[in-house]
């Protein structure tokens, strides 16, 4: 399912790794019914939480509206919250159209920095406030002019269709702001999706390596539990050894003073 998501684009809602977790956590749970093949009820209303959280991509934690009949409260609240952690922990894996992080950077008293993780997106959109705006880039810096309150306004798109909108605001003090003019914005392309930089071979075996714009950068590799199992400093065209690595999905997130980007990775046997 991971690799149909990566070939399509698409968002995979992860009821076999919630099974996993469930089986793990809670082995007294029988999530079978008597033929051993199909769901039981507590199963079936996992796999329906799992959907409720990558669908709306919230917690269904709490959520007394609607328990099964003959399914045990606490039970679902255990089978709640396996599915909200398995889904919202990992949402850059599952390719969910989702805002990671948008963290605000103070420089000085009239530049801040914007720097935002987002997945499956399609174009990322800041207004400023100020009249100004920048497209289609991940970290931004800007320097206002003029003192007073503005509202930075992020708004993300996927397939045209979903938007996601945040807004923060940003207060310059009096006689911060130089007003005899001079350059009102400057706004740093750290990465777009456009760039060249790229990974091979992908599925890989045993190694891989980046070209591209790219010097010397550190690279992380994650699995889907959301752990670091290989970080190091790395040079363009450098081969990586995966090869101790088991077979399945990983996430390898690069980052440089040049560039910062998001792969996915298939380690075949």
């Amino acid at each position: 399912y991971l690799e149909m998501g990566i070939n399509n684009n698409a968002t995979v809602s992860p009821v076999g790794m919630a099974w996993y977790q469930m089986r793990e956590q809670y082995p007294n749970v029988n999530l079978y019914s008597g033929d051993e093949s199909h769901p039981s009820l507590a199963g079936s209303y996992l796999a329906a939480c799992v959907h409720y959280c990558t669908i709306f991509a919230k917690s269904c934690q709490s959520s007394d509206t609607y328990i099964p009949n003959g399914l045990d409260v606490t039970v679902a609240s255990n089978i709640q919250t396996i599915a909200s952690n398995t889904v919202l922990d990992s949402t850059q894996v599952w390719n969910m159209f989702f805002i990671q992080s948008l963290d605000t950077n103070k420089i000085n008293q009239t530049s801040y920095e914007f720097d935002l993780q987002v997945s499956n997106y399609d174009s990322i959109y800041w207004d400023f406030g100020d009249n100004t705006s920048v497209s289609n880039s991940l970290n931004v810096e800007h320097e206002y002019i003029e003192e007073g309150s503005y509202n930075v306004t992020l708004t993300v798109s996927s397939n045209g269709c979903k938007i996601l909108s945040q807004t923060i605001v940003i207060s310059i003090p009096n006689g911060s702001t130089d007003t005899t003019g001079g350059n009102d914005t400057t706004s740093i392309f750290i990465y777009d999706k456009e760039d060249n930089l790229s990974l091979y071979p992908n599925p890989a075996n045993q190694f891989i390596a980046f070209e591209g714009k790219l010097s010397k950068s550190k690279m992380k590799i994650i699995n889907v539990f959301s752990e670091v199992v290989l970080e190091k400093h790395i040079q363009k065209g450098e081969q990586i050894d995966i090869s101790n690595l088991s077979s399945g999905y990983y996430i390898i997130e690069l980052g440089s003073t040049e560039i910062i980007k998001t792969f996915k990775l298939i380690k075949n046997e």
